[in-house]
Formats: C-alpha cells, sequence, structure tokens
C-alpha cells in the first residue's frame, strides 16, 4: 500500500487518451467502452489477458534476441588470429633472417668480433613474445577489439624490430669508429 489515499500504483490505469483513473473507474470505462462497441464486459477482458500475454510474450522473446543478437563464429576468430600469425610471421622470418646473413655482413667487412648477438636474439624473440602477450590480452573479447588488440600488437613488434635492427647498425658504426 502506498500513501496515496491507501490505492496501490498498480490501481492506477492509464486510458488511450492518456487520462489515469483508478482500477474501479477503469473498469466502469472499459464496461462503458464494451458497451458502446456492442461487446461484453467479459469480450473486453479476454482481449485485454491475451493482448497482455502477447506483450509479455514478446518481452521474453526480445530478451532472448538481445543475448544472441551478436554471435561470433569461431572461423571468424581463427581466421582474424590465423591472419596476425602470418604477420607475425613475417616478422620472424626478418629477424632469424637478420639472425643468420649480420654476422656474415660484419665478418666480410672484418668486425666479426662486434657483432651485436643480444640485439639479434631480442629481435628474434621479440615477434613471437609480443604475439603471445596480444593474443593472451584479446582472448575472449570481440572480434572487432581482438583484432584491434593483436593489431596493436603488430605496431609494437614492429617498432622493436626497427629498434633492434638500428641498434644493430649503431654496434657496426661503433666498432668502425
Amino acid at each position: 500500500m502506498s500513501d496515496r489515499g491507501g490505492r496501490d500504483e498498480d490501481d492506477v490505469v492509464e486510458h488511450e487518451d492518456g487520462r489515469a483513473a483508478t482500477d474501479a473507474s477503469a473498469s466502469d470505462d472499459r464496461t462503458l467502452d464494451a458497451d458502446a462497441r456492442g461487446v461484453g464486459v467479459a469480450d473486453s477482458d479476454v482481449e485485454e489477458s491475451a493482448a497482455d500475454a502477447d506483450a509479455e510474450d514478446a518481452d521474453v522473446d526480445a530478451d532472448a534476441d538481445d543475448s544472441d543478437e551478436r554471435v561470433e563464429r569461431r572461423s571468424d576468430v581463427v581466421i582474424v588470429t590465423l591472419v596476425f600469425v602470418v604477420l607475425f610471421g613475417y616478422q620472424l622470418y626478418a629477424a632469424v633472417s637478420n639472425l643468420v646473413a649480420l654476422p656474415e655482413v660484419y665478418a666480410a667487412a672484418g668486425i666479426a668480433d662486434a657483432v651485436p648477438w643480444a640485439v639479434l636474439a631480442a629481435n628474434v624473440a621479440a615477434p613471437a613474445v609480443v604475439f603471445a602477450a596480444a593474443a593472451a590480452v584479446a582472448r575472449g573479447r570481440r572480434l572487432a577489439a581482438r583484432a584491434g588488440l593483436l593489431l596493436l600488437g603488430f605496431g609494437i613488434s614492429a617498432q622493436l624490430s626497427l629498434l633492434f635492427e638500428e641498434l644493430a647498425r649503431q654496434a657496426a658504426i661503433a666498432a668502425f669508429g
């Protein structure tokens, strides 16, 4: 019971034209409306209860549709992940190529003792570590967020690769110095 004259909020019914009435007057209005249409009160009550049941069913269906609105297929997640595996794999291939070729270049230049092995090893490890970190953070997220995080990881890995190549270059310059 509310404090408004002993009436519950449920007792108030709003008419089609926006007027509010209590249950008693709403019942009288329904009777008058039903009589004006030539329909008995019982028929109008049945129609209203059927309409209420349909509205409740529609609410339940809408709730079910909201939860299934964005279904992500496993194949989409696998495809996005494979695209980034290929991109990170290319970076790894470039790093391994540097690891194999750079010592030969240094030896040909006569500075074989100045090969920056730590930089080359870090250059090889960076794409794998960054991919693993990005994939771990992206796990369980929506497809767009997953792709964005993997793209961010790819950018970070590319920057690290450029940094390591520049460090190797600077080591060569210092060896000649």
